[in-house]
């Protein structure tokens, strides 16, 4: 494991506010599944944005809800 090129993708996440706009579910914790094998943060924004045009969901609860689970899934892992 690459702790700086980890530590480099999670700093990306720090631009945007942490917010839980709901609290886990299993429905959505299927939908992001993905967060645990996509370490870049670019990569997380293209199935993020994928996952809302096919699943109709809204963007900025879908986008805050799987980069939190990312963020926590890769500091985590980092530690």
């Amino acid at each position: 494991m690459n702790l700086l090129a980890i530590e480099t993708e999670l700093k990306k996440r720090c631009k945007y506010e942490y917010r839980w706009f709901r609290k886990q579910n299993n429905s959505w914790d299927r939908l992001s599944s993905f967060v645990y094998s996509t370490s870049s943060w670019n990569k997380l924004n293209e199935k993020i944005a994928l996952i809302i045009a096919t699943e109709k969901l809204d963007e900025k609860e879908l986008f805050q809800y799987c980069c939190n689970r990312w963020y926590n899934f890769w500091s985590a892992m980092a530690v």
